[in-house]
């Protein structure tokens, strides 16, 4: 019953605060975060932003979001790049083997002009 009672307070909680307030504040957390503030001053600071009072609670479960969302963006960068430099090099190898063979065209035509000579 302990649990139920606390599922309750949570919902209240974030029926304080639409989506789009609750986004702007994970947002706030990760840029406040980058900059090196404490926890009680980001809290004060999102406080003063919104004009609300912004719970311990609610600000701790907003940055496990904001955490979760770093991560999630991390592994897509990490992804993404390893695909870029992937695709960079297979395009740089195909450019390579494009002069190789034109390269080998130039030298087979010079040496049979020379022994034409």
């Amino acid at each position: 019953m302990i649990y139920n009672k606390r599922a309750l307070a949570r919902n209240k909680e974030d029926k304080d605060y639409t989506k789009s307030e609750k986004q702007i504040l994970i947002s706030l957390i990760n840029d406040y975060s980058l900059f090196g503030a404490t926890d009680n001053e980001i809290i004060q600071m999102l406080s003063k932003k919104i004009g609300k009072n912004v719970s311990e609670t609610l600000f701790y479960r907003l940055k496990k979001e904001a955490k979760k969302k770093r991560q999630d963006s991390e592994q897509w960068l990490d992804h993404y790049t390893k695909y870029q430099f992937i695709e960079f090099y297979r395009q740089r190898t195909e450019k390579l083997e494009y002069v190789q063979r034109n390269l080998l065209k130039v030298l087979a035509l010079e040496t049979e002009e020379e022994e034409e000579d």
